[in-house]
């Protein structure tokens, strides 16, 4: 199928070339959807149909979840828009971060703290991990582990050494943040006592630290092209939702390939083409639109 979408967007393309002057323009906005075609290729993301459903209805839970997470309490706007500048800002997926942030969020709560506190800590904590200088798939893997331990209400065992392993970080903020060496902090983890209420509270303290540590680190290859993948999925998750159903994704993408034209525009002039994009689907969170716009 995916093979299909990008086929019908060839054929297009090459009609256009054929029946109008801008046969130049369009060779190179071909150019430009082949190499976005490669460039979400190379992030295991395709084009097709049925990868946009994928991803719209990967948004379309995660809303849910944070809509669930939020109801009492919160602002669900405020916490998605947190959700999505948290995933861009650290180059993450954006189901680890709304997951992180939806236990967080419960733990918040239990504390008496605000929906802005559990944003805060999503954002310390995913930062704090990367610090440690693992790779995608460790940073990963370790909030993955984080998530766990916060749903169980204790941070010890095999939790605590995949985040000594894989967050290296996190642990020197937390042990900071108790004012411990990060051995004592093993003896702490051993015997139980790095409530999730604790671990949250001593991670607070550190949260300027660890901006400022976050803020001098190099963006790699793998953080952009992540940076890329999670702008997609947030234009095409918002796409969906602000149209109504994962169907309209595919439409959609028709829809841009009835419109070459303004395909020509949007690779000659991005800016423009965004314009664009936001008069077509009004409701889309302008920082999407210009997250996208940065990554592209």
């Amino acid at each position: 199928e995916s093979c299909m979408a990008t086929n019908s967007l060839d054929f297009l393309l090459n009609l256009q070339a054929n029946t109008s002057g801008f046969d130049q323009g369009i060779n190179g906005a071909k150019f430009a959807v082949n190499a976005l075609v490669g460039a979400m290729a190379a992030l295991g993301m395709g084009l097709g149909v049925k990868e946009l459903a994928e991803a719209a209805d990967s948004y379309a839970m995660l809303s849910a979840k944070i809509q669930q997470s939020t109801k009492d309490s919160g602002n669900f706007e405020q916490a998605m828009s947190g959700v999505h500048q948290i995933a861009l800002q650290t180059n993450s997926t954006l189901d680890n971060t709304g997951a992180l942030f939806t236990r967080l969020n419960t733990v918040a709560k239990d504390m008496g703290k605000s929906q802005q506190f559990a944003l805060d800590m999503t954002s310390t904590v995913t930062k704090a991990i990367q610090l440690g200088g693992s790779s995608t798939q460790e940073a990963e893997a370790a909030v993955q582990q984080f998530i766990q331990a916060m749903q169980g209400g204790v941070l010890r065992g095999e939790e605590f050494n995949s985040i000594m392993e894989g967050g290296y970080g996190l642990a020197e903020a937390l042990a900071k943040g108790l004012g411990v060496t990060t051995g004592e902090l093993r003896k702490m983890a051993e015997a139980g006592e790095l409530s999730a209420e604790r671990v949250l509270t001593a991670l607070e303290k550190q949260k300027a630290g660890v901006d400022a540590q976050y803020a001098e680190m190099p963006l790699t290859i793998s953080n952009a092209l992540q940076k890329i993948a999670t702008s997609w999925q947030i234009l095409i998750g918002e796409m969906d939702q602000a149209s109504g159903a994962s169907a309209t994704v595919a439409q959609a993408l028709s829809t841009i390939a009835d419109n070459l034209g303004i395909l020509k525009v949007f690779f000659d002039d991005v800016g423009d083409g965004f314009g664009w994009f936001q008069d077509k689907l009004s409701e889309i969170d302008p920082s999407t639109i210009d997250a996208t716009r940065s990554a592209l």
